[in-house]
């Protein structure tokens, strides 16, 4: 009889918790909604090696941004421009040109804590210059300027410069 009425009160409070919107204790992380909070970046980069020369063709991943639909546009025009893989830009990976320089413009949700990562990597060996170690940039590394204001939905508009200096490794 004890077992019975510990269920039914089992059922009922599930159903009361189910009602009230508890469908589990799953930890949920937040995500962007129509509507949410963003500020806008310009990432400007230089990569070069340790002489100081430029490297082309490094792949630039910024680590912290969203990419949305309506970023589509921009990157297949960045991606004509630049003679570079669409799919790639379009999901955040961009590369420097010949003069080793990177321009990138993107947003993140306001709400999004931690901080900015850039990825460096090369992609093609010894090609472009030769072979260069996998890097990346931390906020520490990174010269954030706010360039202005926020209206709405937009907290602001940032400016995210860095140089950086890739080592070379040895080729097998």
């Amino acid at each position: 009889m004890k077992q019975e009425v510990l269920r039914w009160i089992d059922i009922l409070l599930g159903s009361a918790l189910s009602l009230l919107g508890f469908s589990s204790c799953e930890i949920i992380e937040p995500r962007s909604e129509y509507g949410s909070p963003h500020a806008n970046y310009q990432i400007l980069g230089t990569v070069t090696d340790e002489s100081g020369t430029p490297i082309k063709g490094i792949k630039v991943k910024p680590l912290h941004g969203w990419w949305h639909d309506d970023l589509e546009e921009e990157a297949r025009k960045w991606a004509s421009e630049n003679g570079q893989p669409f799919d790639e830009a379009y999901h955040g990976i961009f590369y420097t040109d010949a003069k080793g320089k990177v321009l990138i413009s993107t947003y993140a949700d306001a709400w999004e804590e931690g901080e900015w990562r850039i990825a460096l990597v090369d992609p093609d060996g010894p090609e472009n210059g030769g072979s260069f170690a996998v890097d990346t940039l931390y906020q520490k590394d990174l010269d954030i300027v706010k360039t202005s204001d926020g209206k709405g939905w937009v907290t602001g508009e940032y400016t995210i410069r860095f140089e950086r200096k890739l080592k070379r490794v040895q080729e097998d």
